[in-house]
């Protein structure tokens, strides 16, 4: 593919997909820079092989996760539990909702915070999360289920009483 068609292909996708990648990328690497840099290195990845591979959005997704892992392990920062996941819920959430929702995908083990985030945020199927985390398509769809399940449990007890004596 030439280099130009190339560009433009992946000029593209970025302006469709560019937050999607960046909150999955928060959501793993627990950083900002570390996020964005992880994006970049994935882009970087596709234009240095010189062409994109037949399936462009889980390749790219699995870039982004293995680049904000490798940032992770770089960096050998502790995560803090979900500091920066309110960019996450800046669009679809009320004002006053993000700690919560926070709160409720902290409940979640690591794996399934990051099916939960690409299935609902990036809108993967299961196939792609499969593809993208190197878990098989059927773990993927049962394990999501139960987080769902799980996340509604929560969503359906009552509010937390603030300041009681």
């Amino acid at each position: 593919m030439p280099r130009g068609r190339l560009n433009a292909q992946l000029a593209e996708f970025y302006t469709a997909h560019r937050q999607e990648l960046f909150s999955y990328a928060l959501s793993i690497a627990g950083s900002p820079v570390s996020a964005e840099d992880a994006v970049a290195e994935a882009f970087a990845n596709v234009l240095q092989n010189g062409r994109p591979p037949s399936d462009l959005r889980p390749y790219l997704f699995r870039c982004v996760r293995n680049a904000a892992i490798d940032a992770l392990r770089r960096e050998g920062r502790e995560r803090k539990a979900l500091a920066n996941y309110a960019v996450l819920y800046d669009e679809c959430c009320e004002p006053g909702a993000r700690d919560t929702a926070a709160d409720w995908l902290a409940c979640l083990a690591d794996n399934e915070r990051e099916w939960v985030v690409l299935k609902i945020y990036a809108g993967l199927t299961f196939k792609e999360i499969g593809e993208v985390c190197g878990a098989p398509q059927g773990t993927v769809a049962s394990s999501y289920w139960r987080c769902i399940q799980k996340l509604r449990a929560l969503l359906s007890q009552p509010a937390r009483q603030e300041n009681q004596p």
